[in-house]
This record gives structure tokens, C-alpha cells and sequence, in this order.
């Protein structure tokens, strides 16, 4: 086996994460059913993919937060978070927003307590 060649593999991929690594900052959902940006857009010619959502609230009931595109009514990802708790949804395949869909999140409860939304995930 010539020299190097198992470790390029793990390499390449190590560099394309790190060269198109995408995050959210944390967004703070303050009324319920309502839109919130989710980080930008991808740019055009590129697609975003969204990993990892991580929720966490201090609401006293329990709270369904779902991520699609602006104005549409197709949730891309929706994430079960018990009162209180945090939450983290992820998926090695992710769910791709093609270049100028804007990603946005919403929750269906945000009464008696805060709630903050952060995503992470490759624009390429």
C-alpha cells in the first residue's frame, strides 16, 4: 500500500467541513408562530446543508420548534423539547436549502419562559 494513502481520505474530509462549515448565531424566539431568520441564505450557486439544530428552553411546557424556508409551510426539521430542557436534533445527511432559500425557525410555544435556536451545518 503506498504511503499516505489510507490517511487522505479523512484528511480531504476534514478540510472540506472546515473550509464550508456553516453555523447560525443563537436566535431567541420571543412570540410563538412567528418567523426568525436562521442565519443567511446560501449564496447563489451553493447549497446549504443544516446538521445539527440545538434548542434549549426555560419554557414551562413543552415546546415543538420546526426549521423550513421562509414562507413555505413544509417543515424541514422539527424538534420535540420537553419543558425546561435542551434539545439537540442532528443528521449526518442533513436537510439542504438550495442557494437563496432563506432558512427561518418557529415555535409553536414560547409562554412563561426563554427559548434560543442554533443551527450548524456545510455550505457547498
Amino acid at each position: 500500500m503506498p504511503s499516505g494513502s489510507g490517511s487522505s481520505v479523512g484528511s480531504n474530509s476534514g478540510r472540506f467541513t472546515h473550509d464550508h462549515n456553516w453555523s447560525a448565531d443563537e436566535t431567541q424566539i420571543i412570540l410563538a408562530n412567528t418567523e426568525y431568520n436562521l442565519g443567511s441564505p446560501p449564496v447563489a450557486g451553493k447549497t446549504l446543508c443544516i446538521t445539527e439544530v440545538s434548542v434549549r428552553t426555560t419554557t414551562p411546557g413543552d415546546v415543538v420548534v420546526t426549521v423550513r424556508v421562509a414562507g413555505e409551510t413544509v417543515a424541514k426539521i422539527t424538534v420535540n423539547v420537553l419543558a425546561g430542557s435542551t434539545a439537540v436534533w442532528s443528521s449526518i445527511d442533513g436537510r439542504r436549502f438550495e442557494a437563496t432559500e432563506q432558512p427561518v425557525v418557529l415555535s409553536d410555544n414560547v409562554a412563561g419562559g426563554t427559548l434560543y435556536v442554533s443551527a450548524s451545518g456545510l455550505e457547498a
